[in-house]
């Protein structure tokens, strides 16, 4: 069951606005945010010119982004590269929208006052930092979230039919095609199933599952059967870990490490936050007995403590099995605790509601809501004047795609057959990782492979460009070799160099 248009289009607006406002305040639309969202962008351009991932160029997931962007990479030949990603951006904050309204509409089953609920659970969906942080470009994490909610619409307390079963297990389906961790979900519904006794639907959910991820995925694994494998499963299990502190995992899916310190609230409302929020997830759990939201949060949160990396914009994967308890416990509290205390709100379904319940949220809103206050995301490229500059060079090479579609040059570069490096960081985890003495990954600036992979690459074209820093892990004598080439334009601190006829590859 919806929430209300009245429930539901404040929250779309709030959580586009959310996610919007920020990238306006920071680097813009066309601005350098992430790394990643550029290397999924840049892989469906390459796609939709005849590429294959994993055949053709490394790509260390699943292929479902490559898909879900592809309309916009194909529309990068009738705009431009710049103006197509912008739009796929602006997608991704409008799925952030439908996140939330979704998440709204699952925690309004909750079993005492659902109309509460939703809007608890919505709201905070809008301004919740780790969603923000992953449905603001275009990320892996909302299209695992989309599928985690479709599944939980169709399954979640109510007598599902038998479509609905084989299409929520497509959903998770879908989700793991895009995130292998989108497997975790999927077990959790499955032994849920089985748990109630019900194999039949278990059986349907599973097929559902088997058919997306093999119409997804089935092709590209075909074509490079090894490679996929190796990138996907065996490169992931192998990187080395990053941000592995437990307690800074757990500040990042509670939301509180994503704020700036110049927007970071006082500490005792953080705290005050965190410990409300800790209260209507436990009752949320226990008074509205949500015991299957409770196990995917569970088995999330073992994934984000568990895995190799964490990065904030992960902690998304928690976010709404976590926020529809805290509206389910809202709404469960309220009814428990408060019986005189009411506002007539035909919006919220027509009855009386307690004002205590909507009244819980107030802290945690009131300090996640800093996040649209505070936030600066990305910072502005130059990608127009870099383009002039590169007008006359026949290649561009980066360290990131996304300049290379900032600038305006990718379509044209695989238009040219010119040597682009789809994920430049990530052969690092696959052909060109090292291990040390002790088994861990080798650093990239004590990576010699890597360091003369990189410079042949970059030297592979005609013009080049950095805008990764230090992630490069440039050795000190290949930062000396690339500041030597000759200059063509700096710009608000970015160098396009040209690169000597001499050094240059056949691409001239």
């Amino acid at each position: 069951m919806w929430p209300a248009p009245a429930v539901w289009l404040p929250i779309a607006l709030l959580a586009f606005a959310a996610r919007l406002l920020p990238t306006l305040h920071g680097g813009g639309l066309g601005g350098i945010d992430d790394y990643d969202d550029g290397v999924y962008f840049a892989g469906s351009q390459a796609l939709m010119a005849g590429g294959l991932p994993y055949r053709d160029f490394v790509l260390l997931h699943p292929p479902g982004i490559l898909l879900v962007l592809s309309p916009f990479a194909a529309l990068a030949r009738v705009v431009s590269d710049h103006r197509a990603f912008e739009l796929a951006r602006v997608a991704f904050m409008a799925l952030g929208s439908l996140n939330a309204v979704l998440t709204a509409a699952v925690a309004g089953r909750s079993r005492l006052r659902g109309p509460v609920a939703a809007v608890v659970a919505g709201t905070l969906y809008a301004l919740w930092p780790p969603a923000i942080e992953a449905e603001s470009t275009t990320m892996l994490e909302p299209l695992n979230t989309l599928g985690l909610l479709v599944a939980l619409l169709l399954l979640y307390r109510r007598p599902a039919r038998d479509s609905q079963e084989f299409l929520a297990g497509a959903a998770l389906g879908a989700a793991t095609a895009v995130k292998v961790w989108g497997l975790v979900p999927l077990i959790v519904v499955l032994v849920w199933e089985l748990v109630l006794r019900r194999p039949r639907a278990a059986a349907r959910v599973a097929l559902g599952a088997a058919c997306a991820v093999t119409v997804m995925c089935l092709p590209f694994f075909v074509t490079a059967p090894g490679a996929m494998y190796r990138m996907v499963v065996v490169d992931q299990l192998r990187r080395g870990e990053v941000n592995g502190g437990v307690l800074d995992r757990l500040w990042g899916i509670l939301g509180v490490s994503r704020f700036q310190s110049g927007a970071r609230p006082p500490s005792w409302l953080l705290v005050a936050a965190v410990a409300v929020l800790a209260a209507l997830v436990v009752a949320g759990a226990v008074i509205d007995r949500a015991w299957l939201v409770t196990a995917l949060l569970a088995a999330a949160v073992t994934v984000l403590l568990a895995a190799p990396a964490f990065f904030n914009h992960y902690a998304a994967l928690a976010a709404a099995p976590l926020l529809i308890l805290a509206g389910a416990g809202s709404a469960a509290l309220a009814a428990l605790t408060v019986q005189h205390v009411h506002v007539r709100s035909p919006v919220l379904g027509g009855g009386r509601v307690p004002v205590i319940a909507l009244a819980m949220t107030i802290v945690p809103v009131t300090v996640f809501a800093c996040v649209v206050v505070g936030l600066h995301r990305g910072r502005a490229f130059p990608g127009g004047r870099l383009s002039q500059a590169a007008a006359s060079s026949r290649c561009v090479t980066a360290d990131a795609p996304a300049a290379l579609i900032q600038m305006d040059v990718l379509s044209r570069n695989l238009e040219r057959h010119c040597p682009v490096w789809i994920d430049v960081t990530g052969l690092t985890y696959d052909t060109a990782a090292l291990r040390g003495p002790d088994g861990d990954p080798l650093p990239r600036r004590l990576n010699r492979p890597w360091q003369q992979a990189l410079t042949g690459y970059l030297f592979s074209g005609n013009a080049t460009i950095l805008i990764l820093g230090d992630g490069d892990g440039l050795a000190p004598d290949t930062a000396r070799t690339i500041d030597h080439l000759p200059v063509l334009v700096r710009v608000s601190g970015y160098t396009l160099w040209q690169v000597p006829p001499d050094r240059a590859g056949s691409h001239q």
